[in-house]
């Protein structure tokens, strides 16, 4: 029998108790010596030369500091996966319990706190995430159903408590919700229960026949049976010696209620008459006795029989059975013998598919004001990502989910995430677990497990626009079947990335770029193609290239301490009058290369972009001072390097075209790096004239 939630809660109580003293939710204990201990042991999971992680010490340390000291996320999340380690499936559940319930109970003052909501959400996700990637190596035959149905029971309440309380930040619950399934899938059916025996089959020791003499009463009258004959022989008043009742079932009774080969006599006087193989219901007879034992003189063989009273007592009238019925009629009822059904067959154990509970929409919602709709359509938003992927889980060839999915991902969104001075968002970059288990998954093409992977994530990390790549790439696999659905996926990413463009230039919080450059490629070829403007019309062969003419750097002196970039610009600027634009390029690069330093190779290669710029040689200028500009935002140059990082700003917004600066999918980007240029150096700016 599988554990109930109540029962479950029960389990966790231990752990789930407030802490001793005022505050219930105890302190901040990230910094004791106990907690130290325990995340030290933890990260052995990722050190590949670790002898492995003592879960048992693990599961005491964590279980100590939960009950005496803080009600922490990341204790609760290491201990359920201690005890799943140790204690297996069981365990598992019992550790969700535990987590859901210190969640529900101390939400406001547990750790980490209210504020950093995004680290109690990834202390859940850690060990969601985990154990649903140790579920699909479990052995099937090491499952039990009441175990798995407890853990689906308390994985389910603590999905739908991350959905209330994370909203946008929950963890993705998909890929263990599915790896639960596929163990409950793999369980055996259940054994059928065994068929009732015939009525006509031996009977069961003596005390239970008179219940049974009671159950086949049919309440049609009770009557006395004076006279009646079996096979001929009288059996009123006279010795039953040597007569033979074939097929009757006496034991246990007075012939009241016994069976004669399947026909029904209630309440019938035989007397004269033949009985062979009748039954006589609730009647009385008269002189014979149901004693169990075998009728003397005759037996039917492989049929009960009834002894007989002994011989010398003729006429005797014996005493009634207890639950025999009085006479109370004679007449006779005679019915068609009938066949009990057989039992049925139980049904096939079909895994329901898993709908997660969406949240509830207000009958008349709060438009009071801009921020009133935006959380209006926020949870407008969330409700479409939860139906998303019950239609997906219903169906993956539809296209309806796959469209509902990236609607409801910037629903309430109307241009993407503002940057801040240094150009970073608070955006942080997919986990680098999910990223290699999505690479592992496309290079084994396992497509339909890539394809939940993918969809799963794109809720928590809506701007990794990488997962939508991967969605496609297992769509594409999935064959013809799925042309629909990939269809569906591309045209409606193209609408929201055209409505807000500039998205798959955004950088995370350190400083690294959100989107990789194969998937920028990804989305221009196959995605945005559409709305890429026209291009310029082709320069007439033989036309001299439309240079640039950026002004030499003007950068303090200590700017070049112990470089040589005036030098050497001046050196390539010789050889660019001289018409040997290729030589040029060739002295520059060989600088980039023998660079020692990382200011050395940057300095150098501003002067390359600088000099490719000038002669003519835009493509290539653009492209160095991408890589630059890349540069300048992961090492925060603005802040520590204002004069370089305005040079790589000028000649970056230099490069680009008319087109690019007035709108398209570079527009945010180039609105950002001018006001940038224009905080660092105004008279850049006005030389751009953005």
């Amino acid at each position: 029998m599988p554990l109930t939630l109540e029962e479950l809660q029960e389990r966790a109580r231990p752990w789930s108790e407030p802490v001793p003293g005022a505050t219930p939710a105890g302190v901040q204990a990230k910094h004791e010596p106990a907690y130290e201990a325990i995340t030290t042991e933890v990260a052995k999971l990722e050190s590949p030369a670790s002898a492995g992680v003592r879960w048992d010490n693990v599961v005491d340390g964590a279980g100590e500091l939960l009950k005496s000291t803080t009600k922490d996320l990341w204790l609760a999340s290491y201990m359920a996966y201690g005890l799943y380690a140790t204690r297996g499936l069981d365990g598992a559940a019992t550790g969700a319990a535990v987590i859901a319930e210190v969640t529900e109970r101390y939400w406001p003052d547990l750790f980490p706190e209210l504020k950093r909501l995004r680290g109690r959400a990834n202390a859940v996700g850690w060990f969601v995430e985990r154990l649903g990637r140790m579920l699909p190596t479990v052995d099937q035959a090491t499952v039990t159903a009441e175990s798995l149905e407890a853990l689906a029971i308390a994985v389910k309440r603590l999905a739908q408590l991350s959905r209330e309380r994370f909203a946008d930040a929950a963890p993705a619950f998909g890929p263990l919700q599915d790896a639960i399934a596929r163990l409950r899938a793999g369980l055996p059916e259940p054994t059928p229960a065994p068929e009732p025996a015939p009525a006509n089959a031996a009977t069961a020791p003596d005390t239970t026949e008179p219940e049974r003499a009671a159950r086949d009463l049919t309440n049609a009258g009770d009557a006395q049976a004076s006279g009646s004959q079996a096979n001929g022989t009288q059996a009123s008043g006279a010795q039953a010696n040597g007569s033979q009742t074939s097929g009757a079932q006496t034991s246990g009774a007075q012939a009241s209620g016994s069976q004669a080969n399947g026909s029904q006599v209630q309440g019938a006087q035989a007397s004269g008459s033949q009985a062979s193989g009748t039954q006589a219901s609730g009647a009385q007879a008269q002189g014979a006795q149901a004693s169990g034992t075998q009728a003397q003189g005759a037996q039917k063989p492989g049929t009960p029989s009834a002894s007989a009273q002994p011989p010398g007592t003729p006429g005797a009238q014996p005493t009634p059975a207890k639950g025999a019925a009085q006479p109370a009629s004679a007449q006779a009822q005679v019915a068609k013998p009938t066949t009990p059904a057989a039992p049925a067959k139980p049904a096939a154990s079909v895994s329901p598919i898993v709908v997660p509970p969406l949240p509830s929409l207000p009958a008349t919602p709060d438009l009071s004001s801009a921020e009133a709709v935006t959380d209006f359509l926020r949870t407008v938003g969330t409700a479409l990502l939860g139906a998303a992927g019950a239609l997906r889980q219903a169906s993956a060839v539809d296209p309806l989910p796959y469209r509902l999915l990236r609607q409801g991902l910037w629903l309430h969104l109307s241009r993407p995430p503002a940057a801040g001075a240094n150009g970073r968002t608070s955006l942080k970059t997919l986990p680098d677990a999910v990223r290699k288990k999505l690479e592992t998954l496309e290079s084994n093409q396992r497509w339909a497990d890539l394809l939940d992977e993918s969809e799963s994530a794109v809720g928590q990390h809506r701007f990794a626009l990488v997962l939508h790549r991967y969605s496609v790439t297992a769509l594409e696999g999935l064959g013809d079947s799925h042309e629909s659905a990939l269809t569906a996926l591309v045209q409606e990413l193209g609408n929201q990335l055209r409505r807000m463009p500039g998205v798959e230039e955004l950088l995370s919080a350190d400083g690294t770029p959100l989107t990789d450059e194969a998937t920028r490629a990804w989305l221009r070829a196959k995605v945005l193609a559409t709305s890429t403007p026209a291009a310029a019309p082709a320069a007439p062969a033989g036309a001299a290239p439309v240079a640039l003419s950026l002004p030499p750097l003007a950068l303090p002196a200590e700017t070049f301490a112990g470089e040589n970039g005036p030098a050497l610009e001046e050196e390539a600027r010789a050889l660019l009058a001289e018409g040997r634009v290729h030589d040029a390029v060739i002295r520059l690069q060989s600088a980039v290369a023998a660079a020692t330093t990382g200011r050395s190779r940057f300095l150098s290669r501003l002067a390359l972009a600088r000099l490719c710029a000038n002669a003519g040689q835009v493509p290539l200028a653009r492209a160095v001072y991408d890589v630059l500009d890349e540069e300048v935002s992961a090492h925060s140059l603005d802040t520590w390097e204002p004069a370089l990082a305005a040079a790589c700003l000028e000649g970056w917004l230099s490069t680009r075209t008319p087109g690019e600066k007035e709108g398209g999918r570079l527009a945010v980007k180039v609105r950002n790096r001018y006001r940038r240029l224009a905080r660092l150096d105004s008279s850049a700016a006005l030389r751009v004239g953005t």
